[in-house]
C-alpha cells in the first residue's frame, strides 16, 4: 500500500506544482498588466499637471509681457494711462512728484523687460525681467501708498494685480526657463 499511497501524494504534488506554476504566471501576468496601467496613468496626470501649468504659464507670462511691453510703449510715447484713454502718464508722474525723464528710463527697461519674458532660453535674464517687473509694480503701489491717496483704486490695485500676475509667472515656469535649483539642498 505505501507505493499507491507515494504515487498518489506524488501525482497530487505533481498536479499542486503545476496548478502553482499556472497561477504564478497568470498572477505575475495580471501585475505586470496592472502596473504598466498605473505607468499610464501616472504618465497621463503628469502630462494633465504639466499641460495645466504650461497654460497657466503662458497665460500669466502673456498678460505680463503684454503689461510691460504696452506700458513701455506708452511711457516712451508720453501717452495715455489706459493707451487711448485715460489720464496721460506724464500728469500721473507729475502727480506723484518724478520728473518727465523717468518715463524714458522706465519704458526703455520695461520694452526689453517684456521682450526676455517672451524670448526663448536666457534663463538668468529672464529672472532679471521678473525682479525688474516686480521692482516697478512694488514701486508702484508705494507711491500709489504714499502719494496717491485721493484715488486708491487706480494708484495700487492695477501694480499690485500686474505684480501678483508676474510672480504667478515665475512661479509656474517650466523648468527650461529656469536657472537649475532653486533651492540647493544639502550633499549627502
Amino acid at each position: 500500500m505505501a507505493p499507491i499511497l507515494s504515487t498518489n501524494v506524488r501525482a497530487l504534488i505533481t498536479r499542486v506544482v503545476k496548478q502553482n506554476r499556472y497561477e504564478t504566471r497568470v498572477v505575475s501576468c495580471l501585475a505586470r498588466r496592472q502596473e504598466t496601467r498605473d505607468r499610464r496613468q501616472e504618465t497621463g496626470d503628469r502630462r494633465q499637471e504639466d499641460a495645466s501649468e504650461s497654460v497657466g504659464y503662458w497665460a500669466t507670462t502673456a498678460v505680463a509681457a503684454l503689461d510691460l511691453l504696452a506700458g513701455g510703449l506708452t511711457d516712451l510715447m508720453h501717452g495715455r494711462t489706459a493707451i487711448v484713454m485715460g489720464e496721460p502718464v506724464t500728469e500721473v508722474l507729475k502727480h506723484l512728484g518724478y520728473p518727465v525723464y523717468v518715463l524714458t528710463i522706465l519704458g526703455v527697461w520695461k520694452l526689453l523687460g517684456g521682450i526676455a519674458l517672451l524670448a526663448p532660453g536666457f534663463p538668468r535674464l529672464k529672472e532679471w525681467a521678473y525682479a525688474g517687473a516686480c521692482f516697478v509694480y512694488m514701486g508702484a503701489v508705494a507711491s500709489g501708498l504714499v502719494l496717491g491717496r485721493d484715488d486708491p483704486g487706480t494708484f495700487i490695485w492695477p501694480p499690485l494685480i500686474f505684480a501678483v500676475i508676474t510672480l504667478a509667472s515665475w512661479v509656474l515656469r517650466p523648468q527650461s526657463r529656469t536657472l537649475g535649483m532653486s533651492y540647493p539642498t544639502a550633499q549627502q
